[in-house]
């Protein structure tokens, strides 16, 4: 192998690392706001439950929030937030951990298998992954990285907002030109 050709393998790796680390990233904030969200309208709601069990009549929008707000702490304690958090944080660290030994070291053929198998490994212990945020975080990643992203997948306005809700499985990546590189 050339070492043009390595350079370009060690460089698709770490890019790829790279991305996973801000994938994870991006996944563990998005269950930390919805964790907190779900504690405040929990502790708002037991504000007005003690409202309600005096004899002061309540307005209906707050059994409607009462409702809303015991669907929130119902969910988040079927899906865990805290606990899917937790598992993307242990991934992004893994991932920075990578990033760190492939940075710090010239590769040969032979390390560069094996960190190509630590990604696999990692990978194996990843959730189903959103396709639209992974679209964003590859997107930023070419930025920090100085690379061009007009060739990149852009997504709809909707594909955008909903990347942490909907796994959009329909988008699929464009190799990134070695031109760029």
């Amino acid at each position: 192998m050339d070492p043009s050709e390595m350079q370009s393998k060690q460089f698709d790796l770490l890019f790829g690392v790279v991305r996973s680390v801000r994938y994870h990233s991006h996944r563990r904030a998005h269950y930390e706001r919805l964790h907190k969200i779900t504690n405040v309208a929990a502790i708002v709601t037991a504000g007005y439950a003690f409202l309600a069990v005096s004899s002061v009549p309540l307005p209906i929008w707050t059994s409607v929030m009462g409702m809303a707000s015991a669907l929130l702490a119902a969910f988040d304690l079927v899906v865990g937030y805290s606990r899917m958090a937790d598992c993307h944080r242990d991934l992004s660290r893994r991932f920075s951990a990578l990033e760190q030994q492939i940075g710090d070291s010239d590769l040969a053929d032979t390390d560069l298998r094996c960190f190509n198998r630590e990604r696999l490994e990692i990978e194996k212990d990843e959730p189903p992954i959103y396709r639209a945020l992974d679209v964003l975080c590859d997107a930023e990643t070419c930025r920090s990285f100085g690379c061009s992203t007009e060739n990149r997948l852009g997504l709809t306005w909707f594909e955008n907002i909903t990347a942490n809700w909907c796994r959009w499985t329909s988008i699929a990546f464009k190799k990134l030109p070695q031109a760029a590189l």
